[in-house]
């Protein structure tokens, strides 16, 4: 019996062996489908991304152009830009110049201004002068001679 009993448990070992080594060959079966899958996949991503690095390329190379291009144009607006400083320099300075020469015009007309009447307030007193003289040497005129001085003239 003991034979027997030895070849059930064998029997049912190899049974169990057989199932251990078909469970093993359907995840084999299965990993190395999985596998060529990924591979698949990978090769696929691969492809695309030597496309995008290719197109990635050439938008860098077009940027860089147009950033080159950027370059020189910002640096001959630069060069543009120092130019108008330098002139607005030296228009400010002409402007000081002519600020100068119309605050010396400005004292030279106030002083102008004050001769003027000065000589208006002189010129006012001796003609009211004159004119006293001259009524006075016309009433003397004519108390001495009876004569009379006409303003009129015909």
């Amino acid at each position: 019996m003991e034979k027997n009993y030895l070849e059930i448990i064998l029997e049912d070992m190899n049974g169990k062996f057989d199932l251990v080594l078909e469970g093993h060959q359907v995840l084999h079966n299965e990993i190395k489908r999985t596998r060529e899958e990924l591979l698949e996949k990978i090769e696929d991503n691969s492809l695309a991304i030597r496309g995008l690095n290719g197109k990635v390329d050439r938008i860098n190379g077009d940027l860089s152009g147009k950033i080159e291009s950027l370059d020189v144009k910002f640096d001959k607006l630069d060069a543009k830009f120092d130019k108008l400083d330098a002139k607005v320099d030296k228009l400010d300075v002409r402007v000081d110049k002519l600020d100068a020469k119309v605050d010396k015009l400005d004292v030279r007309v106030n002083k102008l201004d004050a001769k003027i009447d000065h000589v208006n307030d002189n010129l006012g007193a001796k003609i009211d002068a004159v004119a006293a003289d001259l009524k006075c040497h016309r009433e003397d005129t004519e108390i001495h001679s009876n004569y009379c001085v006409s303003e009129e003239r015909n």
